[in-house]
């Protein structure tokens, strides 16, 4: 039993022996290698497990060393291969911010543009841009807001502009926008200004102002045959085309014109202007008539053709030719006698033919201008500035008290026979008095107040029995006095409270 424990002994021994010897040569073995050999090793585990060699019998390749006394690097390594660390950490990607949808235009003007966005789910804002197509800006950040609707302000008119809205959200501290969602649109037109009629004649023809950026123009017209609604009549395109000749009229209609600017947007739409605020009005032959001018009395009468197509006349004057000029009055009549002027100054005068129709007063496009030197006298004479008028083809009398209208009055003449006209020329009053009886071959009347001024009992009197609609107008002719000025009682006494005995009284 001893003998066996010392033989087991001894083998253990002579194993520890052999595997120290065996370690030993195989050190000396891989030393030599990295001296003078080269030996190809590949690694194929990046884990924990043990390196898996090729073989233990692979070849070994060895190169002869340039010189035996080269210097040998050998560096020891843990029997434990070192597996290098791979492993990254990647950041988590930032998210990806909704594109706005369903930008609208809710409303527009000349200046402004109002629009709206469908909401993007956990947006904190929306960045607003904008871009004037028409003058090729590039896009401009305008404002940031937290709606999701903006007005976009201080804009042209007639322009073409594109509004970019962007989303923004807030993640970890930052604002994230994503893409721009672009609305092409544009302002209202501007509308037309400056309408007017150029000529009346035969044809009716209106011009206007020029309009910028527009593609051009649409005439609107009422007539009679429209039934008086304005209904577009003829399209002009082209910014610079100004003007239009209505050829189809009919002579002493009545028609009526409006004009609209308009501009056609590429790929977008087209935008019209309201109709022009003015309008012009014409009848054909609704022109000019010829006046002419004389002077007397510190005053110019006018008198002027007729025209078939008018029923009433626009008088206006100024004092240079070129100058403000300013209505003297609207009459139906061919003539009118101005206020007192001043003597020796020269005044330009203007007769506008017009036509009222349904309570609208159209007026010629044209007029022709006559001038006249203010003349104080007349009949070859001076009066001064204190006298009665009385004009027997306009049946209107004046009274003036040191170039003072003191009243203004029409009247009824003597009839115009040949026999009973009251005469012409510059008189003085004869007698004045209050109130009186009128007597004659075949008449005997009282009057409130008498106011001869020639021999033969011509005279200025009330006429209580003659109603208000025959003073004026032609009653004269045929139903008029026997010589004296029939006048209404409330303008007669006026005139006897300013006179007296030896005051002019002018009749022409």
């Amino acid at each position: 039993m001893k003998n066996s424990k010392i033989t087991v002994l001894s083998i253990i021994l002579a194993i520890v022996i052999a595997i120290s010897v065996i370690t030993s040569i195989t050190f000396s073995v891989y030393a030599h290698s990295d001296a003078e050999e080269k030996t190809t090793v590949t690694a194929i585990s990046n884990d924990n497990e043990e390196t898996d060699f090729s073989s233990t019998t692979e070849e070994i390749s060895v190169e002869e060393t340039s010189s035996a006394t080269e210097e040998t690097t050998v560096t020891e390594t843990s029997s434990t291969p070192v597996i290098p660390d791979t492993t990254t950490t990647t950041p988590p990607a930032k998210p990806v911010v909704p594109t706005v949808n369903n930008i609208k235009k809710t409303s527009n003007d000349l200046t402004k543009i109002s629009i709206k966005w469908s909401k993007v789910k956990d947006a904190y804002s929306y960045i607003l841009y904008m871009r004037n197509k028409d003058a090729g800006n590039r896009f401009k950040q305008i404002k940031e807001t937290k709606n999701n609707t903006y007005t976009f302000t201080g804009l042209r008119g007639t322009t073409r502009y594109d509004l970019g809205v962007k989303a923004v959200i807030k993640y970890q501290g930052e604002k994230i926008s994503g893409e721009m969602k672009i609305l092409n649109t544009f302002t209202k037109t501007l509308g037309v200004t400056g309408l007017k009629l150029k000529s009346a004649k035969k044809n009716i023809t209106i011009k206007w102002n020029k309009r910028d950026r527009v593609t051009g123009y649409k005439v609107y017209r009422a007539s009679a045959a429209s039934k008086s609604k304005y209904v577009q009549y003829k399209v002009i395109k082209g910014a610079n085309k100004t003007s239009f000749t209505d050829k189809n009229v009919k002579a002493g209609k009545l028609y009526f014109y409006r004009v609209k600017a308009y501009r056609n947007y590429v790929g977008i739409g087209t935008s019209e202007s309201a109709l022009s605020e003015k309008n012009v009005v014409s009848t054909v032959g609704l022109a000019a008539v010829k006046t002419t001018a004389s002077s007397q009395l510190s005053k110019v009468n006018l008198s002027w053709s007729k025209n078939s197509a008018a029923n009433c006349y626009k008088v206006y004057y100024a004092s240079k030719k070129k100058g403000n000029y300013k209505k003297l009055c609207t009459t139906t009549a061919t003539s009118y006698t101005t206020p007192i002027l001043k003597k020796d100054k020269t005044y330009y005068f203007k007769v506008v033919p017009c036509k009222t129709i349904s309570g609208k007063t159209l007026t010629s496009a044209s007029a022709n201008i006559v001038s006249k030197k203010v003349s104080d006298k007349i009949f070859g004479k001076s009066v001064g500035t204190s006298y009665i008028e009385i004009s027997i083809d306009e049946q209107y009398m004046w009274m003036y008290k040191n170039g003072k209208l003191i009243c203004g009055t029409p009247v009824v003449t003597g009839n115009d026979d040949g026999v009973h006209n009251t005469p012409k020329g510059i008189h003085s009053m004869m007698c004045h008095q209050s109130p009186a009886t009128l007597s004659g071959p075949t008449w005997n009347v009282k009057v409130t107040f008498w106011m001869q001024f020639t021999s033969d009992g011509c005279g200025i009197h009330d006429s209580t029995w003659r109603a208000d609609w025959e003073y004026g107008g032609t009653t004269y002719k045929g139903n008029g006095s026997h010589g004296c000025v029939n006048t209404p009682y409330s303008s007669v006494k006026k005139i006897y409270d300013n006179s007296y005995v030896g005051y002019k009284v002018i009749v022409r």
